[in-house]
């Protein structure tokens, strides 16, 4: 998957502080990659791709403060914003682009989508997405909480069936009466 065939999104701007004060206020997925000109692919498994990591914002966040923690990694070096700026100064530039969503739950369906998608093609998630680990459930856990009954529906329903056979094993751990 390359990022030239992402539908919907906005145009690729460079990765700094103006691209997140250019982000909107709304819900939303974004896109990490490497910069045109600066060697664009990454192997992988299968292919190659440009894309260096895929996001989506948290239940009742929006995309500027999403882009904005990225902005300013924390001290853990497995957090998405500490990496995409280590690839940065080692690698070189990086360019973003986003998709807005009225709901959160519409968000979480594309991101979601857009990484098994990624995965299909390349046997692998992207390379900062692998450096994140169980980030899946907690997302999933933190988009349902508060979500609308329809819209969880409506994601389930667009779930790849083994994203799904996944979903619902997890569910039944955490309903399951304790005897």
């Amino acid at each position: 998957m390359l990022s030239n065939e992402l539908e919907g999104f906005a145009t690729w701007v460079s990765w700094n502080a103006d691209a997140v004060d250019r982000a909107p206020e709304q819900p939303g997925v974004y896109v990490f990659r490497r910069m045109a000109g600066y060697g664009i692919s990454v192997r992988r498994i299968v292919g190659e791709s440009d894309i260096i990591y895929i996001g989506g914002t948290p239940r009742k966040g929006t995309l500027q403060s999403r882009l904005r923690n990225h902005l300013k990694p924390r001290a853990d070096e497995k957090d998405a914003g500490c990496q995409i700026d280590r690839v940065q100064k080692e690698v070189g530039p990086l360019e973003v682009a986003w998709k807005t969503f009225e709901m959160t739950c519409d968000a979480a369906t594309c991101e979601s989508t857009l990484l098994y998608r990624y995965a299909k093609d390349h046997i692998e998630l992207p390379p900062l997405n692998n450096q994140i680990p169980q980030r899946g459930t907690r997302q999933a856990e933190r988009w349902l909480q508060g979500c609308p009954v329809e819209e969880i529906c409506k994601w389930l329903a667009q779930l790849p069936p083994d994203t799904l056979a996944k979903v619902k094993e997890i569910l039944a751990e955490r309903i399951a009466p304790s005897n």
